[in-house]
């Protein structure tokens, strides 16, 4: 059961910008063939606008400011200085962190 439910409205800007994150971040995917078998959907070329979209919903709600990063980079916190966002299109999905998620800071759970 979610401790909260929040609705989220994004402004066209909001969109747009998250939009041209997706395109860097399919560009920068393809170029240098970045692993992406352990996304929500492998094959879906838009299965990093979930991760942008919750990572952005995640930024309102604690009112920071969201970067739209296109390019990974593991000692990079999704949202702010310490927040890890994970989601899932079902919603009654869970929080799953990885052994190799070894960043300490809190990791939130979305649904899209």
């Amino acid at each position: 059961m979610p401790i909260s439910k929040y609705l989220f409205t994004f402004t066209d800007d909001e969109l747009v910008a998250s939009r041209n994150c997706l395109d860097g971040r399919n560009e920068f995917n393809d170029k240098y063939k970045v692993r992406t078998d352990r996304t929500v959907c492998p094959t879906d070329p838009n299965k990093d606008w979930q991760s942008i979209l919750s990572e952005l919903a995640v930024a309102k709600f604690l009112g920071v400011e969201y970067t739209y990063a296109t390019e990974p980079n593991a000692k990079r916190y999704d949202v702010g200085d310490c927040v890890e966002v994970r989601s899932s299109l079902h919603e009654h999905g869970h929080l799953i962190v990885y052994e190799y998620d070894n960043k300490p800071g809190a990791y939130v759970f979305t649904t899209v």
